[in-house]
């Protein structure tokens, strides 16, 4: 018969590994980092990051399992993100360019040339 997860977990306890869960912290400064804590840490929806210490969203956990390695693990998983934090309210849609009139930007209107001038007529 196949041990459960929890099962597995007991005794991976008894041979010196602890519980762990996985969450991702996003900061503005410093980028992604993915977490591994201890169950037991109170977390929120906002964490601290690991190298600003400030607060930052966090997703929530992302997983669970077992390590025996010192708890925070720590990956840096991508760099700073170029993105603003706003409410709904502070939302403006853009508004349309001058002389588009509805057309995408990268049309332009048709411009005819008409014949060379003669002054410009190469000898």
């Amino acid at each position: 018969m196949q041990a459960t997860f929890n099962e597995l977990g007991i005794e991976l306890l008894k041979y010196g590994y602890r519980k762990v869960v996985f969450l991702e912290v996003q900061c503005k400064i410093d980028g992604t980092f993915r977490l591994g804590v201890s169950p037991e840490a109170l977390f929120d929806s906002q964490f601290e990051c690991p190298k600003c210490h400030s607060l930052r969203p966090c997703s929530g956990i992302i997983a669970t399992g077992y390590s025996r390695q010192s708890l925070p693990l720590e990956e840096f998983w991508s760099g700073p993100g170029d993105w603003d934090e706003i409410s709904i309210d502070e939302y403006r849609p853009p508004k349309p360019k001058p002389g588009v009139d509805g057309r995408a930007r990268h049309y332009r209107t048709t411009v005819h040339v008409g014949a060379p001038d003669e002054s410009c007529a190469m000898i």
